[in-house]
């Protein structure tokens, strides 16, 4: 146990001031000793045992009051670790949440774009193909075309809807990986090059260029049988260059190939940038886009501008 040096030398003036008050007593029975020295020591002690007892008091209640300043810092703090370490396991709860969230998201997302709506473009051009060649079912046909491309129009609708919001958690190239991740299962090769300085861009600008490449990589898998691709993303100081390469055979006269390079032209135009289409038989097809990096981190377009992009 620790020795408070102050309350040592509180108790040993005190022990004096008792002697003292002896002596003095003592004194003042034998008078015929010293007379007038025994009533001074024995006031002395008095005073002195009253000062020593004054003081011990305070500095106990001193020391008293500092500990229980003492035990109620230790309580608030107490009670602010246990609020920190709630409010660790809900932010762990709510980014459990949250992954769960994205991961319900995609996987709904890759289901339509992977599953119903190849499908149901497979029955339009079927049925289409039906109803040129006179069927005589003609009426029923129509029908049945008209039901497929409504079904169709809400399947890329779902699809926007669902794919902005990976967008906006994950981040451009974190959602262009995905993308890269999901041509694998189609292509045999497929390498992804990104060498960019900003962090994030507006949020419609980086819905436009994930966009751009989802409608590259749709015709790639669906149309024309590569086994090689590769998308670049790079910045020369303001110039993003978005580039996508594929070795299949591309028929620049294709519906699917015209509607999607539609599409790309128009998520381009949004933000004034170019774009060029090159195919070169025997070698493949290149999609070169160059954007402003300032105009992406600035331009917000309003959704009702760009249906495309969801």
């Amino acid at each position: 146990m620790r020795v408070n040096p102050k309350n040592s030398i509180l108790a040993t003036i005190a022990i004096l001031g008792l002697c003292l008050f002896a002596a003095g007593l003592t004194a003042s029975i034998v008078p015929s000793i010293l007379p007038s020295l025994g009533v001074a020591t024995l006031i002395i002690g008095i005073a002195t045992t009253y000062l020593a007892i004054a003081a011990t008091r305070q500095e106990y209640d001193s020391t008293q009051s500092a500990a229980l300043q003492k035990r109620e810092d230790e309580d608030h703090d107490a009670q602010l670790q246990a609020a920190y370490e709630e409010l660790l396991e809900d932010k762990t709860f709510l980014q459990f949440s949250k992954a769960d969230e994205q991961r319900d998201r995609q996987i709904i997302a890759y289901d339509l774009h992977e599953t119903v709506f190849p499908r149901l473009t497979s029955a339009l051009f079927r049925l289409e193909k039906t109803q040129a060649e006179g069927d005589p079912t003609h009426q029923q046909t129509g029908d049945a075309i008209r039901l497929v491309r409504s079904s169709l129009n809400h399947t890329r609708r779902v699809m926007n809807l669902l794919s902005p919001s990976l967008v906006y958690d994950e981040g451009v190239v974190s959602s262009l990986q995905r993308l890269v991740d999901q041509l694998e299962t189609r292509v045999e090769t497929v390498e992804f090059h990104h060498d960019i300085d900003f962090d994030r861009l507006t949020p419609y600008s980086e819905c436009a260029l994930v966009r751009i490449v989802r409608e590259a990589f749709h015709l790639i898998a669906c149309y024309r049988n590569a086994t090689q691709t590769v998308l670049e993303l790079l910045q020369e100081n303001d110039r993003l260059l978005l580039r996508v390469f594929d070795n299949g055979v591309c028929d620049m006269l294709r519906d699917e190939e015209v509607a999607g390079s539609q599409q790309i032209s128009h998520c381009v135009d949004l933000f004034s940038g170019q774009c060029e289409i090159e195919y070169q038989a025997g070698v493949g097809t290149t999609l070169a886009i160059e954007l402003s990096v300032s105009d992406l981190m600035q331009s917000d377009i309003p959704a009702e501008k760009s249906p495309v992009i969801g």
